[in-house]
């Protein structure tokens, strides 16, 4: 990134890094590491011309993973024990609070790594641990916050759930990890909400996948470890 190419920055409260962005619009939306009394969660304004300024920021319980952001809401994965799954009301970016409900406390104390919202489903991905499954989909259909049932429904990947992007229509999600020989997951979510066997395919890739994007218009995955890029095509 050249210095030049730089549109605008802004340096947050406190010492906590940020961890999770997410946009919309011209608002972009940011999880930070738990740093109190700062608080975790800020949206901003951004312009062609100008700084960025904060428009609404909410003190949340634990550092914010990731984001995800679904009709007016965003899915907050955290490090929160009691509340691994957090939901946000973000309908007017300037006041934010916790939609009813807050969120889901999921199963022992692995945090929440990774949140992908498509449909009416929510999908987490979580640390690895020996007794938890490290995914877990949530229905959103009836409202934001998930109040089972129906679901939830898990999977076990044997490794830390980094990054979860979905297909355009939602069928397909891909999941990247710390899997041995398995670090890239494709899962078919008709199949996990019916309790079936959802992988479809895992691609070992010889090292953790930090991140992933999908490109529906070109129908390209890629993926992103700590030394290397992956493009992936359907065969």
């Amino acid at each position: 990134l050249a210095v030049g190419n730089l549109m605008s920055s802004l340096d947050l409260p406190g010492s906590g890094k940020d961890r999770s962005v997410a946009l919309y619009g011209n608002n972009i939306f940011v999880g930070m590491l738990d740093d109190p009394p700062n608080k975790q969660f800020y949206s901003l304004l951004m312009r062609e011309t100008g700084p960025m300024t904060v428009r609404g920021s909410l003190a949340m319980s634990g550092s914010v993973q990731g984001i995800s952001l679904h009709d007016g809401y965003a899915y907050a994965a955290t490090s929160y024990n009691p509340g691994e799954l957090q939901v946000v009301d973000i309908f007017d970016p300037a006041y934010i609070v916790f939609a009813p409900g807050v969120g889901v406390d999921v199963t022992d104390v692995q945090d929440g790594n990774a949140i992908a919202t498509f449909g009416t489903s929510a999908l987490l991905g979580r640390l690895k641990g020996l007794p938890i499954d490290e995914l877990t989909l949530f229905s959103i259909a009836d409202a934001p916050v998930p109040s089972p049932p129906p679901g939830p429904w898990t999977l076990e990947i044997g490794g830390d759930v980094n990054a979860i992007v979905s297909t355009f229509g939602s069928r397909y999600a891909f999941v990247g990890g710390s899997s041995d020989a398995s670090q890239l997951l494709v899962l078919d979510m008709i199949k996990f909400t019916l309790s079936q066997a959802p992988v479809l395919k895992t691609f070992d890739t010889q090292a953790t996948i930090r991140g992933l994007f999908y490109d529906w218009q070109k129908d390209r995955l890629y993926g992103v470890s700590a030394n290397s890029l992956f493009v992936f095509a359907p065969e």
